[in-house]
């Protein structure tokens, strides 16, 4: 009896042992994207760039949602949460802050929220004005329902891959590693006061300036708003009257009049040249406590890789660039908060 005891604890250590080991064990992002704990679904690129989540399924209906890490709620257009019939009303509505406007939406509660085999019970939804699906000088390929924003997104470490129009959402304690071709910039919380806001800023270099940038796969094109008199390298920027560019936000479409061409930029070890920024007065700023500072927003046009990785747990955004220049190391995690001095 005391031999098959022994026995059997042994057994019970190594098996803790594999644990252990399996826990700890890093993948590859190969590795990780066929890992069974690992749920992939189809997405639709528009042609601006924007990103939209395929079988996002409410009440056994599958819907297009767009994934927006500038949202710090996921939410839903008013048509379709007019049709569930599931859905409990949660509370008095809630402003919505935009890049130029201020909206308000209720929120609801919808019992199962499903993001392929992820199941999201009890999610909260912010039920959005119905918009139209384009405009004429800036048309849409395809409509979507709603927002998958960072309440959902910040859970897991997500890849995207273009080419093969998919993303993936991998659980947070898998322990991935990138290969040398790809670079990556840290991502920050709010650099300009702790509001508790789930959102992500990353630091933007150019003409010996650095700034903070929301990181808004929710937009397509990039935007910044400065104060000169504090930050006057900023007018040796060419700027350029533009009436036909209009930007798309999450509550409203909206038309600038003037851009600017960053002929170098960097973040991280990424780098960019040539590169176009809206250029206007951003009047919802005090939200995050921004107002009169530097800002920009940084959206899809920045990422036209195809392959992207997010990790929010190690806070950091990865775009492959095969057979690339690696402009310095980066270490996630090791780099400090970006701050502006007051």
């Amino acid at each position: 009896m005391r031999k098959f005891t022994l026995i059997g604890l042994c057994l019970s250590m190594l098996w803790l042992a594999s644990c252990s080991t399996t826990a700890e064990r890093t993948l590859s992002l190969r590795q990780a994207l066929r890992s069974t704990e690992t749920v992939t679904l189809p997405i639709h690129i528009q042609s601006n760039g924007l990103i939209l989540i395929e079988g996002v399924e409410i009440e056994g209906k599958a819907y297009k949602f767009l994934m927006d890490t500038g949202a710090t709620r996921s939410s839903i257009f008013k048509t379709i949460s007019e049709k569930l019939t599931e859905k409990e009303n949660y509370g008095e509505s809630i402003p919505i802050y935009g890049i130029s406007e201020v909206g308000s939406g209720q929120r609801i509660t919808i019992p199962q929220f499903n993001v392929g085999r992820l199941k999201h019970l009890g999610q909260i939804l912010v039920v959005l004005e119905n918009r139209a699906a384009s405009t004429q000088s800036h048309p849409l390929d395809q409509s979507f329902d709603g927002i998958v924003g960072m309440d959902i997104l910040a859970k897991y470490k997500v890849h995207i891959s273009k080419r093969d129009k998919t993303i993936s959402f991998m659980p947070r304690h898998l322990n991935v590693t990138l290969g040398q071709e790809w670079a990556s910039t840290a991502l920050y919380p709010n650099p300009f006061k702790d509001d508790g806001r789930n959102i992500k800023f990353v630091a933007l270099s150019f003409l010996d300036q650095t700034i903070p940038a929301l990181f808004d796969t929710g937009a397509d094109l990039n935007v910044m708003s400065w104060n000169e008199e504090r930050y006057p390298v900023l007018s040796k920027l060419r700027k350029k009257l533009r009436t036909d560019w209009e930007y798309q936000g999450a509550i409203g479409v909206f038309t600038p009049k003037a851009k600017i061409r960053i002929e170098r930029l960097t973040s991280g070890n990424l780098s960019w040249r040539n590169k176009n920024f809206v250029a206007m007065e951003l009047p919802n700023l005090g939200v995050l406590g921004a107002e009169g500072h530097a800002f920009g927003v940084v959206g899809m046009d920045l990422w036209p890789q195809d392959e992207i990785y997010m990790d929010f747990h190690q806070d950091f955004v990865s775009a492959r660039i095969p057979n690339r220049l690696r402009e310095r190391p980066f270490i996630a995690g090791g780099l400090g908060v970006v701050h502006l001095d007051r």
